[in-house]
């Protein structure tokens, strides 16, 4: 189907039910259908490429599961009573086999448990059963919408007459985790028996807490390396849709027109009481960002699809692409039989290595889907995404290519409506190229500068990406920071060039908040300090709160270089000695190594999140030392101390990092730290007396935050013979008291910023916006309308914390929800800033 092939709104609905039917696991039978037509018509060699085996391993596993399902209902009682035949012994086993195999590939996309790939299989056989009748019956009703649809007059009556008929809703009794967990493990049991394709690993061999994992055979990666073209059974559920979701108007009709699959709910929560609530619930601002951001046209960018899909095809490893081939595992150490420490090191690092290779298989899948979907909707002029929120209120994205995913998804994605440039807009074009780029330090007016210098580079890389590839490595002396959106820049800055003000520019320009947590506690505080940190005020350049932090580490760590404590000799409890190392000998480390912006961006930036000193530490080991060892490791396994001078993997010297940033960011952010001790403290007392915490954001959306207890359970499971003890949490009666406190601050910080986009987007599109790239604290629409959207985000920060005293709020209906011996002990609120918040509307670069 072309582009020239769709005309007419009701072709568009018809297109848009098929997409629907194809999403489910209706595939599965068109699937075999058309391999079997491919077979019989000896026209095996037009098919994909895997496609034939891959049909006869479902055809194979079927038979198998088949033979279960006989030998249950035929042999001895236990069979016949267990829960996996209780559930699934009557089900078509071609459908089981679909789903299983369709689960266990997608399930490769990352490190995941028996547990977690089990549970997903029983969930998606749990649907399969729930919707099979649903689907059925809706063969009449799919015939009756596109008749229907036909028979009305405009789009607009058509697009509503199809999506009321497709409103269609059952009773179910859910299945417990449990129930799934056995219903897949069951099938993953016969699966790995029957065709093979994965084992059960563990990360530590020979001990019984090992963890297991879902671990492809070396023939199963070698498939998925060799196509290059997702097949139907690595496509995900919810793709794009081709005509204007449904608008969410309760908590159960929006997204897709039918109910040929799961239908969505507005908010992703499991407590159908809290969704019932949220009917009668008032909350047009909500509804209305909601639906302003689903509206959005969005297009596929032809020119970088070619462009990615040339190199994806050709195994080229640029712009963040995967490699094709993993990591080597570490070479065994000579005396591993006899050295209990040297086979421990050596199981380490071989996990690590085992920990990479399947992330970066992942990234090889994500990678296919996303050029396999944008292939498929490249013919569309026009297509949406369908958006839920979270019970926090932030919005998200349902298909797995959206405007929210990485940069090579951003990339391939633009707004089906652009606007002309204008007298403003070329330069947020400019600023939004200087800031993907990386060269987001700089006052507006440098961004915009170091473009024209830069201008003649860009317009070469926009002639031919493939000769030119500074767009995915350096420009100027400035690394790259998102290569794909860059390039997507690139060939609109020589549209510009070419046009001038009037280009009509399709890319979605963003504007980010700076540090968004901390902007929101500082304005509910009015933290002049901390407000000047994050841009809250108005500067000549723009402050850099990570940079303030590392500053006074630094001042730190040179202090104990000379003034720290010294090593001291310990011994462990078998009479080993070991070396302790002082805050003398760590803080030389790290000047040796250097201390940058980067290593406390990330400990700032989740501190308003509720991360703390312990948390800190586990990103330092992510973020920079592990990383560092890696790369400073040589191919003899020695390291070059000049890299990395720290002692083993770097943990000590990551504890004393940490507790220096820790304090460094109690001194520059003194108020967030005040808030957020003021929340744990309020959702204990919450918690003490087994309530949820609950309270309305700005917006007028209900947040509840109830952490389940949980408790582990060992489930007797068994696996290609050899039996497993599975744990699986359960949960109990009751709330976990230790998640409510440590959730509040980052979950209500997030109903905040959730608060300020909704409120953004509702008054951007009273102000004429209409294209909307919303995330979180990032705030997006084309360049010829950047300029009105930069002024409505300000005033939208300043009228939500003019007009609601967030913290009190909060307070107040805790207050409500308490006792009275609670009640007493619920503190005093912390005490305000001076922060003047008008000053907001005048601070070039809160949100730039």
């Amino acid at each position: 189907m072309t582009t020239q092939d769709i005309k007419e709104p009701e072709d568009l609905i018809q297109v848009q039910l098929r997409l629907e039917e194809e999403m489910t696991q209706r595939g599965a039978d068109r699937f075999l259908r058309n391999t079997s037509r491919a077979t019989e018509g000896n026209r095996e060699d037009q098919t994909a490429y895997g496609r034939t085996i891959l049909a006869g391993r479902i055809t194979k596993l079927a038979d198998a599961i088949t033979a279960w399902q006989v030998a249950a209902k035929e042999g001895a009682s236990g069979l016949r009573n267990s829960s996996a035949y209780k559930l699934i012994g009557n089900t078509d086993a071609k459908v089981l086999a679909f789903l299983a195999l369709k689960h266990v590939l997608s399930g490769l996309s990352t490190p995941r448990t028996v547990q977690f790939v089990a549970v997903a299989i029983g969930t998606a056989i749990e649907d399969e059963v729930r919707f099979a009748n649903i689907r059925e019956e809706e063969r009449k009703l799919y015939d009756k919408i596109v008749k229907g649809a036909k028979q009305r007059t405009s789009a607009r009556y058509k697009h509503i007459y199809a999506t009321r008929l497709a409103d269609n809703h059952d009773e179910w009794e859910g299945w417990s985790r449990t129930d799934r967990l056995h219903v897949g493990v069951k099938l993953l049991d016969i699966l790995q028996a029957s065709i093979g394709l994965i084992e059960i690993g563990t990360n530590g061999e020979g001990t019984d807490k090992a963890l297991k994992y879902v671990k492809p055979l070396p023939s199963t990666l070698e498939w998925i390396t060799k196509k290059n073209d997702a097949t139907s059974l690595l496509r995900p559920v919810y793709e794009p849709m081709v005509v204007q979701p449904r608008d969410w108007t309760t908590p159960y009709d929006g997204g897709y027109l039918s109910s040929d699959i799961k239908p969505l709910v507005m908010v992703k929560t499991k407590n159908r009481a809290y969704l019932e609530e949220l009917v009668s619930t008032d909350m047009p601002i909500v509804y209305d960002a909601l639906n302003a951001i689903q509206r959005t046209a969005w297009q596929i960018n032809s020119k970088i699809l070619e462009v990615m899909k040339t190199f994806w095809d050709n195994g080229t490893i640029i712009a963040g692409m995967p490699p094709r081939e993993g990591m080597e595992l570490p070479v065994k150490p000579h005396d591993i039989d006899t050295n209990p420490d040297a086979l421990a090191e050596y199981r380490k690092a071989a996990f690590k290595v085992h920990q990479e290779n399947l992330s970066l298989m992942g990234s090889r899948i994500s990678l296919g889907m996303t050029v396999d979907i944008a292939g498929r909707y490249e013919q569309y002029r026009k297509i949406f995404f369908p958006y839920q929120l979270d019970f926090r209120g932030r919005i998200y994205a349902v298909p797995h290519i959206n405007p929210q995913g990485p940069d090579y998804q951003k990339g391939l994605l633009r707004f089906a409506n652009g606007k002309p440039l204008g007298e403003e807009g070329w330069k947020w074009l400019a600023v939004h190229g200087a800031n993907v780029a990386g060269f987001d330090k700089a006052s507006l007016e440098d961004r915009v500068h170091w473009i024209l210098k830069n201008e003649e580079e860009i317009l070469r890389i926009a002639h031919d990406p493939f000769e030119n590839r500074g767009w995915a490595s350096s420009i100027d002396g400035v690394e790259i920071d998102k290569p794909w959106q860059f390039l997507a820049f690139a060939l609109e800055w020589s549209g510009y060039v070419a046009v001038g003000e009037s280009f009509v520019s399709k890319i979605p320009v963003a504007m980010d908040g700076s540090c968004s947590g901390i902007q929101h506690f500082s304005a509910m505080l009015r933290d002049e300090k901390g407000g000047a940190a994050v841009n809250l005020v108005p500067q000549d350049l723009p402050a850099d709160v990570y940079r303030q932090v590392a500053d006074l580490v630094s001042v730190w760590v040179k202090e104990d270089s000379t003034k720290g404590t010294e090593d001291t000799l310990k011994h462990s409890d078998e009479g080993r000695a070991y070396v302790v190392a002082g805050t003398k000998a760590l803080a030389s480390q790290w000047l040796a190594f250097g201390i940058t912006r980067k290593t406390t961006k990330r400990s700032v930036m989740t501190l308003a999140y509720g991360s703390k000193e312990y948390g800190f530490k586990e990103q330092l080991m992510e973020d920079i030392l592990w990383p560092a060892k890696r790369s400073a490791t040589l191919p003899d396994g020695s390291v070059d101390a000049s890299r990395f001078p720290f002692s083993g993997d770097g943990f000590s010297a990551a504890v004393y990092m940490a507790h220096l940033i820790w304090g460094a960011v109690n001194q520059v952010l003194v108020k967030a730290g005040e808030a957020m001790a003021w929340l744990q403290d309020a959702a204990s007392l919450a918690a003490k007396e087994g309530l949820p915490v609950r309270w309305t954001t700005p917006v007028g959306f209900p947040v509840m935050q109830a952490y389940p207890a949980l408790e582990p359970r060992r489930v007797k499971t068994a696996i290609n013979g050899s039996i497993l003890f599975l744990l699986m949490n359960q949960e109990k009666e009751g709330l976990d008291s230790r998640k409510q406190s440590q959730g509040i601050s980052p979950n209500f910080v997030h109903s905040c910023d959730a608060s300020h986009l909704m409120l953004t987007v509702h008054r951007a599109k009273q102000a004429g916006i209409h294209s909307f790239a919303m995330i979180h604290d990032s705030f997006g629409t084309t360049a010829g309308e950047t300029e009105t959207l930069y002024r409505v985000v300000r005033e939208s920060f300043i009228e939500m914390y003019t007009e609601v005293d967030v913290l009190g709020s909060f307070r107040d209906e805790l207050l409500v929800q308490l006792s009275e011996k609670q009640k007493k002990k619920l503190k005093a609120l912390p005490e305000s800033g001076t922060l003047e918040l008008a000053a907001v509307a005048d601070s070039r670069f809160c949100f730039a």
